[in-house]
């Protein structure tokens, strides 16, 4: 009888060589959860063959995370993965053998190497969503108000027979452009919180069920410089909604992959 040699956990050393995968996610995949995009990012790394380290215990996992895990239904032009190794290799052979083996809808990017000092924050995402002829008319006089409230005030149930909760989205909302056809916003995210694209629409009164599920995430600005956090913008402060943003890199057309920001 043979049996199969779990994979081996090897030392937890702070010298354990980390990459960034960047890939997209596409098409029906975008209703993969957060649980089964690890799974499928899993399977993956394993039919590459990556030189992969495992977690400790009963059933080792190899030792891989999402710094910012999209919402169920969302698509992303640029996701980021984080996987420890247990040896190192270079990001071309690594990249090369991930690409051949991920599926269709989830595009390979790049592969880069992590210093041992860098961790990834995310600062802000920006989101793009198509809308409905029937439902812009209505649009251009709510992003207006939108613009120009000092407050935007947003009711949100935590679970089902829970509480429902009220913000103020005003702080965290630092984009919003509209321009008769597609939804542009940029979101502030601080210790790993933000508000919604959901929110958004809801607030704009659309129906966020059906938008949510159209919405892109076009790209995440990540600060690998310090860890602490970034605060939103104070509630009296002004930032920059509305205004447009000629920053390509906010509104998804840098090809690049992104230089710790958006």
């Amino acid at each position: 009888m043979s049996t199969t040699a779990a994979p081996h956990a090897g030392p937890l050393t702070a010298s354990r060589p980390r990459v960034a995968v960047e890939y997209a996610i596409e098409g029906d995949l975008r209703f993969l959860s957060h649980h089964d995009e690890l799974r499928m990012l899993t399977r993956a790394l394993v039919r590459s063959r990556w030189p992969l380290a495992y977690s400790r215990g009963f059933n080792p996992q190899p030792r891989l995370s999402i710094p910012l895990p999209r919402r169920t239904g969302v698509a992303a032009d640029r996701q980021l993965a984080v996987v420890d190794l247990d040896c190192s290799r270079s990001a071309d052979e690594l990249q090369a053998a991930l690409a051949a083996v991920m599926p269709p809808n989830v595009p390979l990017l790049s592969v880069r190497a992590l210093a041992q000092s860098e961790s990834l924050h995310a600062e802000r995402a920006a989101f793009l969503i198509e809308i409905d002829p029937q439902d812009a008319a209505a649009l251009d006089s709510r992003v207006a108000a939108a613009i120009a409230a000092e407050a935007l005030p947003v009711r949100r149930a935590a679970a089902p027979n829970r509480p429902v909760r009220t913000f103020d989205l005003r702080p965290m909302l630092e984009t919003l452009n509209w321009d008769g056809r597609t939804l542009r916003l940029t979101l502030a995210i601080a210790d790993q919180r933000s508000a919604r694209p959901s929110d958004v629409l809801d607030h704009l009164g659309l129906d966020a069920a059906l938008y949510e599920c159209r919405a892109r995430r076009t790209e995440v600005h990540w600060n690998t410089k310090s860890a602490a956090p970034r605060a939103p913008a104070a509630k009296n402060e002004r930032n920059c909604l509305g205004q447009e943003n000629n920053d390509p890199r906010v509104h998804g057309e840098d090809q690049d992959a992104p230089q710790t920001d958006s």
